[in-house]
């Protein structure tokens, strides 16, 4: 069965409902989407981003980063399309 989305990032809206890849042209309709529920985050945490879960003055760099880690291991998968 042919995926209803793509590999490629690059992407621009066309009307209310449709996204459309700049790459290859396939195009898709947002109830169809994976990527509205799903973002692909490094595995490594940016400073940036670890400066939005500095919640506490205490926490050290090295702690972050393990908190970081433990909440990418506790993410749910993301769904597969068959």
């Amino acid at each position: 069965m042919e995926q209803p989305t793509c590999h490629h990032d690059e992407t621009y809206r066309a009307g209310a409902i449709w996204e459309i890849c700049s790459q290859c042209g396939k195009k898709w309709a947002d109830d169809v989407n994976p990527r509205q529920k799903w973002k692909l985050v490094p595995t490594e945490p940016t400073e940036a981003m670890l400066a939005e879960i500095h919640l506490v003055k205490e926490f050290t760099h090295k702690v972050m980063i393990v908190r970081y880690k433990a909440m990418l291991d506790a993410a749910p998968k993301p769904p597969i399309n068959e």
